[in-house]
């Protein structure tokens, strides 16, 4: 069976050339089988964690926070013809009489449906782009929402805002059996996920291609990594014995008896091997 990444495969018609049809989006409110998921300072809320979806609910409900100037945002059509919005709840009550949990979106997306985390990140990452672009960027004027909640305008300049779009690259860095994998110490537990950072402009990246395909990304010379744990040195420099280190991103390496919890070393990536430790002005820049 394809595993497909739990943020793709949005199941949702966007319908994006009638998103400034404001008596189509106005009908599709009115229409009782559309559907609403609220986020509660961008979390949903779930019912059941031991079997987890998202709350859908009615639109009925909403329509009293809706009136009153939330942010509601068409987020597409769904198979059979029912729509879908979503809407920023955050300090108003919930819409659904269930118990439930306000749960983070990174948390939930592994464990909802196929499909289902990919509308959440949608959700979540437009009513993020609202809450943090509430004014014009020309002449600092508040804007306005538009477009059923893909575009901001300025009443006073006319400009157009719309939403950010990072790009990332995302890789699992693999020899023979093993994977390197990284972990972020501010998430919970002992979770580690492929490799990511967000793309610059002026970023320069090292591919190697053959025959037209990419097959290499060309690392750097030289890794500097903090370590996690190892057992209290001992302060023989000459001692060419060696120790069992765990780096901070997980990784499990051997370094020399001097070496200490806390440490910056240096590190060849192609092997893996401790070539050195960091001086004190090198190392204050990891802190």
């Amino acid at each position: 069976m394809e595993d497909i990444y739990c943020f793709a495969g949005n199941p949702l018609d966007r319908v994006s050339e009638r998103r400034r049809d404001r008596e189509w989006i106005a009908a599709l409110l009115a229409d009782p089988t559309s559907r609403i998921l609220p986020l509660y300072d961008l979390k949903p809320a779930v019912r059941d964690m031991e079997a987890p979806v998202l709350e859908w609910q009615s639109l009925a409900a909403w329509r009293e926070p809706i009136a009153a100037g939330a942010t509601c945002i068409f987020l597409g059509i769904a198979e059979g013809g029912i729509a879908h919005f979503a809407l920023d709840a955050t300090g108003a009550a919930s819409g659904s009489n269930a118990i439930a949990e306000n749960v983070d979106v990174r948390t939930l997306a592994p464990l909802v449906p196929s499909g289902e985390a990919a509308i959440l990140a949608e959700a979540r990452s437009l009513i993020d782009w609202h809450a943090r672009h509430g004014f014009c960027a020309q002449c600092g004027t508040r804007t306005n929402v538009s477009s059923a909640g893909w575009t901001r305008r300025c009443p006073n300049c006319r400009a157009s805002h719309y939403p950010r779009s990072d790009p990332v690259t995302i890789m699992l860095v693999v020899r023979g059996e093993r994977a390197l994998l990284g972990r972020n110490k501010r998430r919970p537990g002992r979770r580690f996920s492929c490799l990511a950072g967000f793309m610059e402009p002026g970023m320069k990246l090292s591919v190697e291609f053959v025959d037209g395909r990419a097959v290499n990304v060309l690392f750097p010379d030289i890794l500097e990594l903090k370590i996690a744990d190892t057992a209290p040195p001992v302060h023989q420099q000459q001692d060419s014995t060696l120790k069992a280190a765990r780096l901070e991103n997980g990784v499990e390496i051997m370094v020399p008896q001097f070496v200490k919890t806390g440490d910056v070393i240096r590190l060849d990536p192609q092997t893996m091997k401790y070539v050195e430790r960091v001086k004190a002005d090198a190392k204050a820049r990891h802190a």
